[in-house]
């Protein structure tokens, strides 16, 4: 047990083992894919719904709902979480 332990903590420390170049770069464009349909194509509305999880003062996410309907529409969802 301990060994197996040993061994994915080396394999954390060095991503490059961890994964392939190939394989990486289909898990970023996952991402992208992922941020583009949750939040759509506009820069702002992504900006802002990738910070949405690190704001924690509820008065400032109902400031953020209440900037335009179109951000209200598509932030709604994640913010409400």
């Amino acid at each position: 047990m301990h060994m197996l332990l040993t061994e994915l903590q080396s394999n954390q420390k060095n991503t490059s083992r961890m994964f392939s170049e190939r394989e990486m770069v289909s898990c970023s464009l996952m991402k992208r894919s992922n941020r583009l349909r949750k939040f759509g194509f506009n820069r702002t509305t992504q900006i802002l719904g990738i910070t949405i999880k690190f704001i924690s003062d509820d008065y400032d996410l109902r400031n953020l709902l209440c900037l335009s309907t179109d951000l209200n529409e598509i932030l709604r969802e994640e913010i409400l979480k």
